[in-house]
């Protein structure tokens, strides 16, 4: 079970964006968040499977280069400052990167199962 849930770390993220319709906010980071779990699970999981690394962090590090990409589609219903937002938040900021990669695994191992 992840150490922090989904809607926590969606707290975290609008609680630092200015904008004054937090709910708003909070929407359409689950939104975007929800969209990008799928993929980053199956990439953090190739990099467990080939790397042996055990940490969510480490996992994380790992994937800082290709996860970029991930964020480059199509966000017709989201706007692309609050996608940029999430985006740098889970690439430069070890929390959210941390927290996210260890939901994304669990959400993976959870289909798999």
């Amino acid at each position: 079970m992840a150490e922090k849930t989904l809607n926590q770390i969606v707290e975290d993220l609008a609680s630092g964006y200015p904008d004054p319709d937090k709910a708003q906010v909070r929407q359409e980071f689950i939104a975007v968040i929800e969209r990008l779990l799928p993929t980053l699970g199956r990439r953090a999981l190739v990099i467990q499977k080939e790397t042996g690394l055990a940490s969510f962090e480490e996992v994380w590090e790992a994937m800082q280069g290709p996860a970029e990409g991930d964020f480059a589609v199509d966000w017709k219903d989201i706007e692309p400052v609050k996608v940029l937002y999430v985006a740098s938040k889970y690439l430069n900021n070890s929390y959210f990167g941390t927290h996210i990669t260890q939901i994304a695994l669990e959400r993976v191992a959870e289909a798999e199962a």
